[in-house]
């Protein structure tokens, strides 16, 4: 996850400090199996903002619980859309490629 470029933020027309870029989803995380994609921007998670910085944001997940479903919203080729029960693993959630997540094993 990384902060979107000055370029991307003004021609996408994206809010000041919000959203962050998926460059680096596995293959088998939880945010992939809910719909998330690489290259979309995280707008919203469980109905509160994504903020633009990735330690802040990291920061943020602990608010939420393992295996708690989630939905949130993304921007992908300039449309948001709302991914759907996006289920959240240890540590920094579905999305970090380097922690666990939820599973039907209980990681």
């Amino acid at each position: 996850m990384t902060r979107p470029s000055n370029v991307l933020t003004e021609q996408l027309d994206l809010p000041k400090d919000q959203g962050l870029f998926l460059n680096n989803l596995k293959a088998d995380s939880a945010a992939v199996k809910a719909g998330m994609k690489n290259n979309d921007i995280l707008l919203e998670l469980g109905g509160k903002k994504v903020t633009s910085q990735s330690s802040e944001f990291l920061k943020a997940l602990k608010e939420f619980k393992t295996r708690d479903k989630v939905d949130a919203i993304v921007l992908r080729k300039g449309k948001r859309e709302t991914v759907k029960d996006v289920t959240m693993g240890r540590r920094h959630g579905a999305f970090c490629a380097h922690c666990r997540i939820a599973d039907s094993d209980g990681g």
